[in-house]
């Protein structure tokens, strides 16, 4: 599982500096991403709750994404259609959650 890749592809793909993903996150700077996308901490649970309402994302599509890829494809067929879906669906929020963003 790697927490900090997570939350940097979620970022870059929400078109998100690190300290507008802090800003929305309620961190007091950008310095806390920085931290957590280097793997030098690991987010306690209430912090990725945070960043994940602020990417428009459940903390279960945040846990699913995390997962390393060999550990993927050991999931069933069901399941790994379900995560499928997940990403779908996690693709528009994010692009309408970063056009939010950028509009003001």
């Amino acid at each position: 599982m790697n927490l900090g890749r997570t939350i940097k592809h979620l970022r870059e793909n929400a078109k998100l500096t690190q300290q507008e993903l802090g800003t929305l996150s309620n961190f007091k700077s950008g310095t806390s991403i920085s931290l957590f996308e280097s793997g030098h901490a690991i987010p306690r649970f209430d912090a990725v709750v945070r960043i994940c309402t602020a990417l428009n994302i459940s903390t279960t599509e945040f846990y699913l994404l995390s997962h390393e890829p060999e550990d993927l494809y050991n999931l069933s067929i069901e399941k790994q259609k379900y995560i499928q879906g997940v990403v779908k669906r996690m693709s528009s929020r994010i692009i309408s959650r970063s056009k939010q963003v950028t509009n003001g």
